[in-house]
């Protein structure tokens, strides 16, 4: 598959895949299967959170265990950018293909790898090779998203720029397979992240409506207000004649009780 850049798009870009259709993260069962001590590296830990899935080849022990280790999107895809004015292409090495700074700064520490115990294996049942914990792409799988349509940054490019015409080839060789969509998106990034169009649309949203109630609000106080300290619209003061008083006898002591007629 390949894309051809609108306009230029400045160094550095990132490369997203997209699931589109994956009911993984809407099942409670799901987002429950995975072991919080295993992925902290301790070597002691209870399997019974990572139901159903704890056993992987010749029926060890599954490193990591758990449906969300073991549904890991284990795509492959790689790059090349060919250049319109020059008129040739180059693949992008890990150099300029990079999968550092791809997670948040703080999640490294929630996982440490640790060589494997005898009874452990990172073989899952379905035959493919779980990644050690310390990988930027396994990190990034294992934060899951609330909606069956998420992306995740698979990929910064940090020194290739592209021109208007430039086009950008990946090759994908495809291990994940699911019941949905999947897509591959090229964006630029700036102070304020990747672009992201929901949050323009909700902001606009909110201003739209802030402005609603504050011309209504404002037409109501220009025609049917109040001015400030008027006691037009008030209750009017209560007489002496509309208080009944009866005194009450309570403890030897003798008050007063006040009731309007």
């Amino acid at each position: 598959m390949s894309t051809v850049a609108p306009s230029g798009m400045p160094a550095p870009l990132y490369v997203y895949y997209e699931v589109v259709g994956f009911a993984g993260p809407t099942n409670r069962a799901f987002v429950k299967s995975r072991n919080f001590d295993q992925l902290r590296g301790n070597a002691d830990y209870s399997l019974s959170t990572c139901a159903p899935l704890t056993q992987g080849e010749r029926g060890k022990v599954l490193y990591p265990c758990g449906l969300v280790a073991n549904s890991f999107f284990n795509d492959s895809i790689t790059a090349t950018v060919c250049k319109r004015q020059e008129g040739s292409c180059m693949n992008l090495t890990r150099e300029d293909w990079s999968d550092d700074g791809i997670t948040w700064p703080e999640e490294g520490k929630l996982f440490v790898d640790r060589p494997l115990q005898p009874f452990e294996t990172r073989r899952s049942p379905n035959g493919f090779l779980l990644p050690p914990l310390s990988s930027p792409d396994l990190i990034n799988w294992m934060r899951i998203s609330p909606h069956t349509r998420f992306r995740k940054l698979y990929r910064k490019i940090l020194s290739t720029s592209l021109e208007a015409g430039d086009t950008v080839i990946f090759t994908v060789q495809q291990e994940w397979a699911f019941r949905g969509e999947k897509a591959i998106i090229l964006a630029t990034g700036s102070l304020l992240g990747a672009k992201n169009g929901f949050l323009g649309w909700l902001y606009t949203l909110s201003g739209a409506v802030m402005l609603f109630l504050t011309l209504l609000f404002g037409v109501y106080h220009a025609f049917w207000g109040r001015l400030l300290g008027s006691r037009a619209r008030s209750a009017p003061p209560l007489a002496d004649d509309d208080l009944d008083f009866k005194p009450i006898n309570s403890g030897g002591k003798t008050r007063a009780n006040a009731s309007i007629r």
